[in-house]
């Protein structure tokens, strides 16, 4: 097999090479200190495993990531630039062996923590910036998958990780790759970046929108009517979900179940939705959702409110659906419920028993403030472009990773 990637930089002609994983990085001390033993400030940052499964970029920066210190300096090594730190252990297999590259320091005392494993390479074999796609692309995730071991929680050891293959250009062919790789990164964390904005801009404009700080006017320029106060249960009707029996469920069918674990804030999230075949016999047509229809949470994770957003999905027990009645405008109360406001309340309302439950009571009890209908659909239309910029952009990035994942296929052997 020729070992070369499907696409590379012209100037390139010669062979990767294949070297096991010890051959290029020798593993140096790490520490196993607990969370609890961290501290907010120190002199020694401290690199946590569970930092490496949530938060931390792929290339390090010392200056940039938020990170706990040591209590007190111990016997680990210090990192330096282009090291790997590496999770050796993780409850999900797409994430064990998961890791950061050192690629900026700035002088800053750094060890690497509980469930990693240190390694730095020999000098002159690996471009800065390189081991971290390195560790991304399918061939090295393979591997690691198939040395993981463990029920519950998976782990690499280093008698393991040391045996991996990996194959490797020339360094000046690496820092082309890992230098223009950056730059994909840096334009995806620009994209998520302009889309947090946008988020903290919407749940800003609505508080201000919904305490009634920012108004709109009519056609003539002059301000709408006060806003009343009126309960949940007179703007809308609650429908509850059908009770699927389990040996319905099907691994491939046409219709979703959506259950609460489906009801996500302000989002349905399908995932791993349960599915059936056919509609049973008794179901009732308002139990077959539609886009648009409002939903909400009522047991568990109580009150978190979303709308439908795709086709085929049935209405699960302790799911609420919400029919707007003719007073208040569709969008509008769906702007008005997914607020923090409704779910801290819904919250406090269901709080009590072995497992939280809301009532269609509880729900219906809710007071909003309302506007006139021409206000709502003021609201609405407002808010409802601000959703659509942010989906657009949601979109945008999704094509970008697509886009970074179809170039570590191609630019890796």
């Amino acid at each position: 097999m020729k070992l070369s990637p499907k696409l590379r930089f012209p100037e390139f002609r010669e062979e990767w090479k294949q070297k096991k994983f010890s051959e290029i990085y020798n593993f140096l001390r790490t520490n196993s200190l607990s969370r609890a033993e961290l501290r907010d400030s120190g002199q020694v940052k401290n690199i946590h495993y569970g930092d490496i499964h949530t938060k931390l970029s792929l290339h390090f920066d010392s200056s940039k990531e938020a990170i706990s210190y040591l209590n007190t300096i111990d016997n680990s090594d210090y990192c330096k630039l282009g090291d790997m730190v590496i999770a050796d252990a993780s409850e999900d297999r797409n994430d064990v062996g998961k890791s950061v590259e050192i690629v900026k320091i700035h002088g800053d005392k750094v060890v690497a923590g509980l469930h990693t494993l240190l390694a730095r390479p020999d000098s002159g074999h690996i471009a800065i910036g390189f081991s971290g796609y390195l560790m991304q692309v399918s061939s090295t995730r393979r591997q690691i998958w198939r040395i993981a071991t463990g029920a519950s929680v998976l782990g690499v050891s280093k008698s393991e990780l040391a045996k991996i293959v990996l194959t490797t250009p020339g360094i000046g062919e690496q820092q082309l790759i890992a230098d223009f790789l950056t730059a994909v990164d840096e334009k995806i964390g620009a994209m998520q970046k302009k889309i947090n904005l946008l988020k903290k801009y919407k749940k800003g404009v609505m508080q201000k929108i919904f305490s009634q700080q920012i108004r709109f006017e009519d056609e003539n320029g002059k301000d709408y009517l006060n806003w009343a106060s009126k309960n949940v249960g007179s703007l809308v009707k609650i429908i509850s979900g059908y009770t699927f029996p389990s040996s319905t469920y099907t691994d491939i069918g046409k219709y979703r179940v959506v259950t609460i674990a489906n009801v996500q804030s302000e989002r349905m999230n399908l995932k791993n939705a349960s599915m059936v075949a056919t509609l049973p016999t008794n179901i009732q047509a308002k139990q077959i959702l539609k886009i648009g229809d409002i939903l909400i949470s009522m047991t568990g994770n109580v009150g978190r409110v979303c709308k439908v957003d795709q086709e085929n999905c049935l209405l699960n027990q302790r799911v609420g659906k919400l029919i707007p009645q003719q007073e208040v405008n569709k969008e509008f109360l769906f702007y008005s419920l997914a607020r923090e406001a409704f779910l801290s309340k819904m919250v406090a309302l269901a709080q009590g028993g072995a497992q939280d439950n809301l009532s269609n009571k509880d729900i219906s009890s809710f007071l909003l403030d309302v506007p006139n209908r021409e206000e709502q659909q003021k609201i609405a239309d407002f808010l409802t472009a601000l959703d659509d910029k942010i989906e657009l952009e949601d979109k945008k990035l999704e094509q970008a990773k697509r886009f970074k994942k179809a170039l570590l296929q191609q630019m890796f052997v």
